[in-house]
């Protein structure tokens, strides 16, 4: 009752803080529900506060060795890029291959596949990509956030670690840095964060997780790409679930009409946020607009 917090989740009168009891089934909980869900159990699950990015950055600071950076000929491929090179002064010389991209490079809405030997260790910024695209076998580790695809208030970092994953040989030393990946996985074995946690954000992640259903989000996302693609297929780019529209005049009107968000290529709707009906409304008016 007496705790630090004045408001814990979007419940009314619920008070609870990060050390007790109450938060740590909420992290249970969720965890739980990652492995039922979307069949995880090869991975240890760590949800962290902080956007894509800071779990992207925990993960580059804390592997001792440098990561070789595939596809980073665009926008989220060059910012993993970017933060390896920053983290990358002082690490040691690689036992075995380690190579960092993004599986789904939204800025183009391409999925970004790569052929890696057994024996590399495979980091994927799965950050607008899970779970639409899971990881593939043999990812060692990666990561995602609860406000994309998932659907929960943003902005949690969200981490998969193997299991079989030897943290000792891959990971620096735990050393107190909110950055350190040991760190957090001390942490999570007492079913507590390592900093203060947002409460409300966890709270709503569980709720989300508790009715997201795996199989018929996929199906929406396909039906919608598909509705937009039959009316506009040659103005589209790319695949997956973000539809990208190249320049074009009418496009232009159309995204003002519906406030569609503009990335560096060109117009995106993200199929996953909206409702049906908004979708069905949308395709009524591109029809209006392809000739």
């Amino acid at each position: 009752m007496f705790g630090p917090n004045v408001k814990s989740d979007v419940r009314e009168n619920i008070y609870y803080h990060h050390r007790e009891e109450k938060f740590h089934n909420i992290l249970q909980r969720i965890d739980t529900l990652f492995h039922h869900i979307f069949g995880l159990d090869d991975y240890h699950i760590l949800v962290i506060n902080g956007s894509g990015t800071t779990a992207n950055e925990t993960v580059l600071y804390s592997c001792k060795f440098a990561f070789s950076c595939k596809f980073a000929d665009d926008e989220f491929g060059m910012r993993l890029q970017r933060l390896s090179k920053a983290h990358g002064d002082k690490k040691q010389h690689p036992t075995k291959s380690c190579v960092a991209y993004p599986l789904y490079e939204t800025s183009i809405s391409r999925y970004n596949q790569s052929r890696c030997s057994r024996d590399t260790f495979v980091f994927l910024d799965m950050v607008s990509a899970f779970p639409y695209y899971m990881p593939p076998k043999g990812t060692a580790i990666w990561t995602t956030v609860s406000g994309k695809q998932l659907g929960a208030f943003p902005v949690l970092g969200i981490i998969g670690i193997r299991k079989d994953i030897d943290l000792h040989e891959f990971f620096i030393t735990p050393n107190r840095s909110c950055l350190c990946l040991r760190e957090h996985i001390n942490f999570k074995y007492k079913s507590e964060t390592l900093t203060t946690a947002a409460l409300p954000l966890y709270y709503d992640l569980e709720q989300r997780l508790n009715i997201f259903n795996l199989q018929e989000y996929n199906l929406k996302i396909n039906r919608r790409r598909k509705a937009i693609v039959d009316i506009a297929g040659e103005y589209v780019i790319g695949e997956g679930p973000v539809i990208l529209f190249n320049q074009n005049t009418w496009i232009d009107n159309l995204a003002k009409r519906f406030n569609l968000y503009h990335s560096k290529v060109g117009y995106q709707i993200f199929l996953w946020s909206g409702s049906d009906e908004e979708y069905d409304c949308f395709c009524k008016v591109l029809k209006g607009y392809v000739k």
